[in-house]
């Protein structure tokens, strides 16, 4: 497509601009903001929606008195494609967006698709209006776009330049290497999760059963300890216990004999031959005295030897605490061993994982080895075609191995390193290529054209560039536009 006409109506400072446009070199030329860049601008606003810069968010309407001009703003290119008169036209009001192809209204979705074809789709006619576009854009996008711009590779070709393995050779015969890297991206996820799993489950059995045990063993260890230091307690209670049946029976006994004694009568006693003489009363009360005080003596024994009985009862208790948790020590070492026994398998089944993740890591690196293979081809097809301009994709790093890039050579000198001028010429080179190449026919559209008073752009096509020139009105081709 060759543009011949624009019609621009309210579009930021420009409030009725019309000109025509020639086949070759068209300069838009005006001091600085006399709207030279607003025409680019209104150029691709018209095709694209968006700015010169790319930019889909950018104030467009004008301004008079102060205030927002509230006429509708429109954009309208008129060219020709295959050899018929043809136009396209956007126009904005009251925030809705109206689409016109060859004046007829259709709607936006439309309008867009209608543009794609006649452009060859938006990245495609900016890299081919745009000399410096490109550049603009990160390394991995460049070779990204770069690629999408040449037919497929042949595979054999791309797979008989490096060592793949056989599965990766087989898959690829099959199937696209972008579906390859998906599903061995999404078969790598699933595996790491469920290494993840497995290593939670393991912890788990190994925090669980270290720390029921550790804990079950030092209650049983307290309760033996605190067992020890009663034990010869316990054997003299025991002892003591097994005496009280026989103390009680004497404290029986004592209780008869003193109910029988305090029964008796008390009667004197002389001896006939001798005349001695004794008061029973008094003998009577001293045996009710040894009787009192063995009773005291074996209540006392008895009251003691019946608080021995509580306390060996806790004792006991204890005891069988001690051997209930032992019990519980050998349930919890049983389940230890079959944890011991699920950590080994968790274990085994790691290795295999890890042996899983391995092999589809590998494929995803062949993967991004062929897509590298895949951009050397179109880089050496490139370079063999553009006299000026060398692409590098790869670089070698100091131990040998190679890194992605991408990075691009004027005359042996990096882009980066160029004057204006030579990054023009860089992007001029790059854009013809292509469009000569795919049989494309776009203008091309150049900005802050008084950078490049240098460069001869009269073998490029159409071209229209805005250039600076100090004090001067806007024009168009040396004619004055009027806004």
């Amino acid at each position: 497509m060759i543009f011949n006409k624009i019609k621009i109506s309210n579009f930021q400072g420009a409030s009725s601009v019309e000109f025509t446009l020639d086949d070759s070199v068209n300069t838009i030329s005006g001091a600085n903001g006399s709207g030279k860049t607003t025409i680019l601008d209104a150029i691709n606003w018209c095709l694209f929606g968006k700015d010169y810069d790319d930019k889909s968010r950018f104030y467009i309407h004008s301004i008079k008195d102060g205030n927002v001009a509230s006429e509708p703003i429109f954009v309208e290119i008129e060219f020709v494609e295959a050899g018929v008169q043809r136009s396209v036209k956007r126009l904005l009001h009251e925030n809705i967006t109206y689409c016109f192809v060859d004046g007829i209204p259709c709607k936006v979705g439309e309008y867009s698709d209608h543009i794609a074809k006649l452009t060859d789709g938006e990245d495609r006619f900016k890299l081919y209006s745009n000399p410096l576009y490109f550049f603009g854009l990160h390394w991995k996008e460049q070779r990204e776009l770069l690629t999408r711009f040449f037919p497929e590779p042949d595979k054999d070709d791309v797979l008989s330049r490096a060592d793949f393995s056989e599965e990766f050779v087989s898959e690829a015969k099959l199937h696209p290497v972008a579906k390859i890297f998906a599903k061995h991206l999404n078969l790598r996820d699933e595996v790491v999760r469920r290494k993840e799993r497995l290593i939670g489950e393991r912890d788990s059995l190994s925090k669980f059963s270290s720390e029921a045990l550790e804990s079950l063993i030092e209650a049983r260890d307290a309760l033996i300890s605190d067992i020890s230091t009663k034990q010869n307690w316990v054997g003299q209670a025991t002892i003591l216990l097994g005496s009280r049946g026989e103390l009680q029976s004497r404290m029986d006994v004592l209780g008869l004999e003193k109910a029988r004694i305090e029964s008796e009568e008390t009667h004197g006693f002389k001896c006939p031959q001798c005349g001695y003489s004794e008061d029973v009363g008094d003998a009577r009360a001293k045996k009710l005295d040894e009787i009192a005080v063995e009773m005291r003596d074996i209540g006392s024994r008895l009251l003691t030897i019946n608080g021995l009985e509580d306390e060996l009862r806790e004792a006991r208790a204890k005891e069988m605490q001690a051997a209930q948790l032992e019990g519980r020590i050998q349930a919890v070492q049983d389940s230890q061993a079959g944890a011991e026994q699920r950590i080994m398998e968790i274990n085994d089944e790691l290795v295999l994982k890890n042996r899983e993740w391995e092999r589809h890591d590998g494929i995803l690196s062949e993967c991004n080895q062929y897509v590298q293979v895949r951009t050397g081809i179109v880089a050496e097809a490139l370079n063999r075609s553009l006299p000026n301009v060398r692409i590098i994709i790869t670089e070698t790093l100091k131990n040998g191995e190679k890194k992605d890039c991408f990075s691009v050579y004027r005359n042996g000198i990096p882009y980066e390193a160029l004057n204006t001028a030579g990054q023009l010429l860089c992007g001029l080179e790059l854009s013809a290529f292509l469009k000569g190449g795919l049989g494309i026919e776009c203008p091309l559209l150049v900005d802050n054209g008084e950078r490049y008073v240098d460069v001869d752009l009269s073998k490029y096509g159409q071209v229209i560039v805005a250039k600076a020139l100090v004090g001067e009105p806007l024009k168009v081709n040396g004619r004055k536009v009027k806004k």
